[in-house]
């Protein structure tokens, strides 16, 4: 006989939704909370980092405790992590359905089911129970609570449910483990893209299957354009077939345009979506065509090209820039109209 759960981790719920990432972030909890209560999971595994912080806000408890009271058939199993490690002050002690590992195992004699806040010191593979262990840390030699594979593979636990690491994961066998870091539910920027979720599914005694399910409210996603040979228009029609409304974009510009134009240009045609542009375009090769020439233009080239050889390559983004405005400046027609002389007859 086997046990269902849902495995999350890194929810990172701040003090309140007062923007749209931290409504996000307590939406997808949302979701995972109703996607147990919905399917009748056994156990909701949170590994870790439900709370952005130690100092744990009243109106974040409260959502906490609504939403788990919704819950009918399912148990909450908890561990801190490095950013709600309450110890003995834990705000979801005493909650209803909820239990909060500590230093000795809890047994659920019914579902034959042991669950761990650590890695066990001794080998528990040949005991009755379905072992579960809690682990939010690194894994090997890591920087935070790290734990080595080579006490995962001695400690006979059926499942490791990891947390810590945002980037999540299918489990794999270590030694004769199963473990798993199922990721954050929602990114909250760009060093979290892709589509986050939980981990559901059943674990038997030596048989675990875990697969991935999406519950991110929005997804942070990294896209690249080449531009070359692109004109303006072209640029921004790739832009528009490529995004939507829902998720959030970073455009990564690159290659060698035919002409010259600014990103800051496409934003009025991108209304409605989250877009964001980093411009590592080549400037075009006929840029400093005129740079000889007796003229303003060429005068500005000659100037633009000295600060562009002396600059550092944290400047020369700006400098490139400042080029571009300049020389749109001075191909747009300007008419200059005399003023007439008031004293004249």
């Amino acid at each position: 006989m086997g046990v269902s759960i849902i495995h999350t981790a890194d929810v990172h719920l701040s003090a309140q939704p007062d923007g749209r990432v931290s409504r996000d972030v307590y939406d997808a909890f949302a979701d995972i909370v109703e996607k147990a209560r919905a399917e009748e999971t056994d156990f909701l595994i949170i590994a870790g980092d439900l709370f952005d912080s130690p100092v744990t806000h009243g109106f974040a408890i409260d959502f906490v405790r609504r939403a788990f009271l919704r819950l009918v058939s399912t148990r909450v199993i908890y561990i801190g992590g490095n950013h709600d490690n309450y110890g003995a002050d834990c705000p979801l002690t005493g909650m209803e359905r909820v239990f909060v590992l500590g230093k000795e195992p809890l047994v659920f004699e019914e579902e034959g089911v042991r669950f761990w806040a650590q890695v066990p010191e001794y080998n528990v593979k040949t005991s009755p129970y379905i072992e579960i262990g809690l682990w939010h840390g690194d894994l090997g030699y890591g920087q935070y609570n790290p734990v080595k594979e080579e006490i995962i593979k001695t400690s006979g636990l059926d499942y490791l449910a990891m947390g810590h690491i945002h980037k999540g994961e299918l489990p794999h066998l270590i030694g004769q483990t199963y473990a798993a870091y199922c990721g954050c539910p929602q990114g909250r920027g760009f060093d979290e893209t892709g589509d986050k979720g939980v981990l559901c599914g059943t674990i038997d005694k030596n048989n675990v299957r875990l697969s991935f399910s999406s519950v991110s409210v929005r997804e942070y996603r990294e896209i690249m354009v080449d531009v070359t040979e692109l004109s303006g228009n072209d640029v921004l029609s790739a832009v528009i077939e490529r995004t939507d409304d829902k998720n959030c974009y970073k455009i990564r510009l690159i290659g060698t345009p035919t002409e010259l134009w600014d990103p800051a240009a496409f934003m009025p045609f991108l209304q409605g979506k989250d877009v964001r542009f980093v411009n590592e375009t080549q400037l075009p090769s006929d840029v400093w065509a005129r740079e000889n020439e007796m003229s303003l233009t060429g005068f500005f080239l000659r100037g633009m090209r000295e600060r562009m050889d002396a600059a550092s390559d944290t400047q020369k983004p700006l400098i490139e820039k400042a080029l571009l405005l300049g020389l749109k400046a001075q191909d747009e027609d300007v008419c200059f109209q005399p003023k007439e002389d008031e004293d004249a007859d």
